[in-house]
């Protein structure tokens, strides 16, 4: 859902704004979708993919008047962190899987600790000045910490050797 359901109505939005030659839309997707985190595979993934199709579309959207956007939001206290670390909790048994519990467990802790999770109005009252702007950034990361954090992460890339 995270890919599939976003782009079908992102599609059907383009297709309405492009016959208007104007139009925007954002998609909004996660800090993960530039970055990673252990154990959390297949919602990253889902994020890095949806990445991509902004960008995409941006390029096939542009010659055609339609601003395509992203909005990355940092960790909010909006419950998902919760319900992620429930579902790890479903999957993941001691002794049974390969990993060993206290990786696991420090991404738990992470996701599930109150300093990580912000306050959710925050995210609204950026969304909301953001949105009308006529023009503004591709990639709208808040809160602005994650932007150093995703850059440094993505140049550690270019950098690591295996």
């Amino acid at each position: 859902m995270n890919v599939f359901g976003t782009v079908a109505l992102a599609q059907a939005f383009a297709k309405s704004f492009a016959k208007k030659r104007r139009g925007k839309i954002f998609f909004v997707s996660s800090i993960v979708g530039f970055s990673t985190f252990p154990f959390l595979a297949p919602y990253i993934a889902s994020k890095h993919a949806l990445e991509a199709v902004a960008q995409i579309m941006r390029e096939e959207m542009q010659p055609l008047g339609v601003q395509i956007a992203t909005i990355n939001p940092g960790p909010y206290r909006t419950g998902f962190n919760d319900r992620m670390i429930e579902t790890m909790n479903k999957w993941y048994v001691p002794g049974r899987n390969f990993t060993p519990e206290k990786p696991i467990q420090e991404i738990r802790d992470l996701f599930s600790g109150r300093d990580l999770q912000l306050n959710p109005q925050e995210m609204i009252d950026f969304m909301v000045k953001l949105i009308p702007q006529e023009h503004h950034k591709f990639r709208n990361v808040f809160p602005e910490i994650f932007v150093t954090e995703g850059k440094k992460y993505q140049e550690s890339l270019w950098t690591a050797e295996v």
